[in-house]
């Protein structure tokens, strides 16, 4: 939007910077944290968290620069459905469809990996592998959600959160009900995006934040109780 280039040109050249993107930060934080030991979990989510600042901070300084192209930008970062079309829809399809079903092949060793990798090791799973793949297969998944509808954040943390309070935890249920949890809730969410100003319509990124962000702390009262009994 503010450099004027892109691998592809078009409507698609935005979703496809976003998808190549994607890919490199996967790449730049796995390889950061991983060590001839494996990929430990707190340094994952570290370098996660320092990687993203560094691009929040690269966003924020070409809106900076962006001029007259600031409010696509920003209507792109809250996230909506109202620029997506069917075209979109069957690019996008056959990279979700493979990722999804790619996989729920994982369950297995997702399950085992939940009580620790050495028990998971023990048992046969290679966990270095599984965790690269499994990072790879949800980042094509995301990238390619992401690309055609901006930042549309906290619904990977309210539904399958959700479902794993109502269904349990094993992964070979929770991932299956998830993937259709989490595409009957945009459905309501765009919904309501669209009626409740209607005839004007809100991003759908704002609504999910509303809604996540409570259900966050709600999340973090109840595990705390959990730990500590109050």
């Amino acid at each position: 939007m503010v450099l004027g280039f892109s691998v592809i040109s078009g409507e698609f050249a935005v979703p496809a910077m976003a998808f190549i993107f994607c890919f490199i930060t996967l790449f730049i934080v796995y390889g950061i944290s991983a060590t001839k030991m494996g990929v430990p979990v707190t340094t994952l989510l570290l370098a996660g968290i320092a990687v993203g600042s560094l691009f929040t901070a690269l966003v924020s300084l070409m809106k900076y620069f962006s001029g007259d192209n600031l409010s696509s930008i920003v209507y792109w970062m809250m996230g909506g459905l109202w620029t997506s079309d069917w075209q979109q829809v069957w690019i996008t399809l056959p990279l979700v469809a493979f990722g999804s079903i790619a996989l729920m092949f994982y369950s297995k060793e997702l399950n085992l990996m939940m009580v620790g990798e050495e028990h998971a090791t023990n048992l046969g799973v290679n966990v270095r592998r599984s965790r690269l793949m499994i990072l790879v297969l949800s980042s094509l998944l995301t990238a390619a959600a992401v690309s055609v509808s901006g930042v549309i954040g906290f619904v990977g943390l309210i539904v399958p959160h959700t479902l794993r309070i109502i269904l349990g935890p094993d992964n070979r249920i929770l991932m299956p009900a998830s993937i259709i949890g989490g595409a009957g809730f945009m459905i309501g969410m765009d919904t309501i995006a669209r009626t409740i100003i209607s005839p004007s319509e809100l991003p759908v990124g704002i609504i999910t934040a509303l809604i996540g962000a409570p259900f966050f702390l709600w999340l973090l009262r109840a595990r705390k109780r959990d730990i500590w009994g109050w």
